[in-house]
């Protein structure tokens, strides 16, 4: 994790890992989405894929996709091997599916706990309250982690999704265009969800300077997202 400084703060800065299976499509549309949403001073992203297409490019579909979202320089992308280095450095590792997340945990188990599914963090802090964040940051610097460790301890205490399938971004690569349209749907609301919460952090100056007498409300990010 390398350092910067916002607002005369010293402000660790987040290093985010996108994972899917060929980093050829739902990775690189994640990782060029957060590149593009997030302030590049404070986060650092990339993305990898567990069974790569080592220097393959983005389909057509999915740059067309990527368009419209202003991010036209993914078809600079070449896919990457996923290697045990990258799961070391990561400090938050976003995967397209359970699947890719088991992959990375079984690959460093230690990464346990900074590896979730996009939607299945999207929807974890959708319940991180400002309560949560104040007790996390009381008495301790800024620290860009804490929106790691704040979604973690939300595992065992939130209600799981329905269905396991709820937690993954469809993958669309071979399959037809509503199959791409799906999937960056997918995509794109859990990141969305995702950006707005890290951005909180980010300004997120420590506990709340007056006391209040109202409950802490969750923070205003559900009700926007749809998981099941």
């Amino acid at each position: 994790m390398r350092s910067c400084v916002w607002k005369g703060v010293a402000l660790a800065r987040l290093s985010i890992l996108t994972v899917c299976t060929g980093n050829i499509c739902r990775s690189p549309l994640a990782e060029y989405f957060l590149r593009d949403a997030l302030d590049c001073e404070h986060f650092e992203i990339a993305s990898a894929g567990t069974h790569a297409v080592v220097g393959g490019v983005v389909p057509g579909q999915q740059i067309k996709i990527a368009a419209k979202y202003g991010l036209e320089t993914i078809n600079e992308h070449r896919g990457r091997q996923i290697s045990e280095k990258d799961i070391h450095e990561a400090d938050l590792i976003l995967t397209a599916s359970l699947r890719h997340r088991r992959y990375v945990v079984r690959t460093v188990p230690a990464a346990a706990n900074k590896s979730f599914t996009m939607r299945e963090y999207a929807y974890l802090v959708s319940h991180v309250q400002e309560s949560d964040l104040a007790e996390l940051f009381s008495g301790q610097k800024q620290n860009l982690v804490l929106a790691v460790v704040a979604a973690h301890q939300l595992r065992g205490t939130v209600t799981r999704l329905s269905r396991e399938s709820a937690y993954d971004v469809v993958d669309p690569y071979g399959e037809n265009r509503r199959t791409y349209r799906k999937s960056a749907d997918q995509l794109i609301e859990a990141n969305v969800a995702i950006v707005q919460f890290l951005e909180l952090v980010e300004g997120y100056e420590g506990a709340f300077a007056e006391a209040t007498s109202d409950p802490p409300a969750p923070l205003n990010l559900r009700g926007k997202h749809h998981f099941n």
